[in-house]
């Protein structure tokens, strides 16, 4: 690992106080963003609850069914598909449904961090740029880095890929496998019998490929290791979208959006993992919002008490205070924007949130102010 330090010089009061106003404008962008944010997330409906409603048929014999077509349906039977498919490189051919070629490059990766000099907020910061070899999927461009000399990564040479078998089915249905959303991936073993090693690779292990000047233990930048994932053929599967014949489409279920899926398991299990998936949504895009809050009211907070030479307390303490004062004002007014947006549904509803935040803020700026007019009066 390579290390690089910048120091910042001290900024004037002036440039304090113009930077505490942008961060204050910054700051309550980002808290009405954060607002939007929990509007549009508490508006998003659980599709499991349409999904429970589709109707069951049998996936062995379409013409047993006496299911209307534009139906919503579940059929529940075999993954299978009736050609050989590989990825035109390493992978030879085999019965797959769907294949994912993962190829990662040994590369620099640049890290950026800051840090005050003091405890004094007035004084300037240093920043560490330091450097570091990785694993990657996606490299970093080497040219955007603040010290490119001595950290060059060259392009990847072999790009991931998915290939997906064109005559699919779910017992005897049919379907788009271009369109429809495909379950869960598994990893694949590698072997000389699922492989064709060429090129200069070489199978390292059970988990990957290794192309480059080095090794997969001590690789070199530029180096590559490919691993695979595959969907196999004869997992027991659901599939569930609109009945069209001895198809089964994509089913529009308005404000709910969109169903064409296939599932590992049952219907059961498909419904299931529909509800599970809409709850770690909802409370992931929460945690967001908040997150997005209360760095939101921390720009609006910090920089203005640093402008204004009142910090609650000195230094890290300070930072320590005003973190902590924007993360309760953030706790309350995303769970009251959660109550309204979930009650309500309207934006307009949400102005006095909005209101609400603002008057907390410049509540906790005064406090602050009082607080700190108090600490100067005081005797040493």
């Amino acid at each position: 690992m390579s290390k690089h330090r910048e120091m910042k010089r001290r900024k004037a009061r002036s440039e304090k106080i113009v930077g505490g106003t942008a961060c204050f404008v910054m700051g309550l962008a980002m808290f009405s963003g954060s607002l939007y944010m929990i509007y549009w997330n508490e508006s998003r409906k659980d599709v499991s609850v349409v999904a429970k409603t589709s109707v069951v048929i049998d996936a062995g014999n379409p013409a047993a069914n006496r299911v209307e077509n534009e139906k919503l349906v579940s059929a529940t039977g075999q993954l299978t598909s009736g050609k050989t498919i590989g990825d035109g490189l390493y992978l030879k051919p085999d019965n797959y449904i769907a294949t994912q070629r993962v190829v990662e490059m040994y590369a620099w990766k640049q890290v950026k961090r800051e840090k005050k000099n003091s405890s004094d907020e007035s004084s300037g910061k240093k920043t560490t740029y330091s450097y570091s070899k990785k694993w990657m999927r996606e490299p970093d461009m080497s040219d955007r880095f603040k010290y490119a000399e001595g950290h060059h990564n060259p392009p990847k040479a072999i790009d991931d890929a998915e290939t997906r078998a064109e005559d699919a089915k779910v017992g005897a249905y049919s379907f788009d496998m271009a369109v429809v959303e495909l379950p869960s991936y598994k990893k694949l073993t590698l072997t000389n019998e699922n492989t064709t090693i060429k090129g200069g690779a070489a199978l390292a292990d059970s988990d990957y490929i290794f192309k480059g000047e080095g090794s997969l233990s001590s690789p070199e930048i530029g180096d590559l290791r490919i691993g695979y994932k595959i969907i196999e053929s004869g997992r027991m599967a659901t599939i569930m979208g609109k009945l069209d014949n001895d198809r089964v489409t994509s089913y529009d279920a308005g404000e709910y959006g969109k169903i064409f899926r296939i599932f590992d398991g049952t219907k059961e299990s498909a419904v299931g993992a529909l509800h599970k998936e809409f709850l770690l949504r909802l409370w992931g895009f929460r945690a967001g919002a908040l997150a997005l809050m209360w760095m939101g009211i921390s720009l609006m907070i910090g920089p203005l008490t640093v402008s204004m030479n009142i910090m609650p307390a000195d230094g890290a303490k300070g930072r320590v205070v005003i973190g902590f004062a924007a993360f309760i004002i953030s706790l309350v007014l995303s769970a009251a924007a959660i109550i309204v947006s979930g009650g309500v549904h309207s934006l307009t509803a949400l102005i006095p949130v909005l209101a609400g935040g603002i008057a907390l803020v410049l509540l906790t700026f005064a406090l602050f102010k009082i607080a700190s007019s108090k600490r100067k009066a005081t005797p040493a």
